[in-house]
């Protein structure tokens, strides 16, 4: 059982221990407006307007789960020209410093990316290369607080003409969670109730994510927790 610690303000504070999930590789299948130029040694690229198509794991189990119209994946990679560093047998190769993505809410902001252009005839291709994100943060409602790690690392290619078309932008990462939970509960709760609290909303961050079609039933019973206890919390 976590440690709990009671404060004067009528209020207990229950903290998890940090945890973590093993990696998994997805493959997203994204829709994006994309837009190239290439002006001598400058070049610059954007990918706006993203929306997650479709995410398959190494098992290819939740192909289905993220046919939905709404954007899971956000992606603002301004057309901030790119470094160039030169050729790596596969074609040119830069450096991007300024770009950002926001995957489920969280504000996702890597320093730079490598970035590979290779040319063929009127189609571009784009691929993202050493993508690094360290980890996120946010902050779900007024009642429960989270604290999330996120690590990713993966590639991203983009095949577009060179004018801004919508384009299909194949994104592969590796995933893996690193996650702490603070919830601030009133005193009248017991520590079992708090728990239980804590345990489904952080439960159903967690497996919207990794399991897919099985976060309904996650949502489901979380939904079930607050018609039975009265109030609602929100995630």
């Amino acid at each position: 059982m976590p440690d709990i610690s009671r404060s004067a303000t009528s209020r207990s504070l229950l903290r998890f221990p940090r945890f973590r999930m093993p990696s998994r590789q997805l493959r997203m299948e994204i829709d994006a407006d994309c837009s190239f130029w290439k002006d001598g040694a400058r070049v610059g690229f954007g990918a706006t307007s993203t929306q997650v198509v479709s995410v398959r794991s190494q098992l290819d189990t939740w192909e289905s789960w993220f046919r939905s119209p709404g954007r899971v994946l956000e992606a603002q990679w301004p057309p901030n020209l790119l470094e160039r560093i030169g050729e790596d047998g596969q074609g040119e190769t830069y450096r991007a410093t300024l770009f950002s993505i926001s995957l489920l809410g969280f504000k996702l902001s890597p320093p730079s990316v490598g970035v590979r252009v290779t040319s063929r005839g009127p189609t571009v291709i784009v691929q993202a290369f050493d993508v690094d994100i360290p980890g996120v943060r946010r902050v779900l409602g007024k009642r429960f607080e989270e604290t999330l790690a996120v690590d990713i690392k993966g590639n991203l290619t983009c095949t577009t003409p060179r004018e801004a078309v919508p384009t299909k932008v194949e994104l592969l990462v590796d995933v893996a969670f690193n996650a702490e939970a603070i919830v601030p509960a009133p005193l009248s709760w017991t520590p079992e109730t708090a728990f239980r609290l804590a345990a489904t909303g952080l439960a159903r961050q967690i497996l919207t994510f990794s399991l897919g079609s099985f976060s309904t039933r996650v949502v489901g019973a979380f939904r079930e927790y607050e018609r039975r206890e009265g109030g609602r919390v929100t995630v």
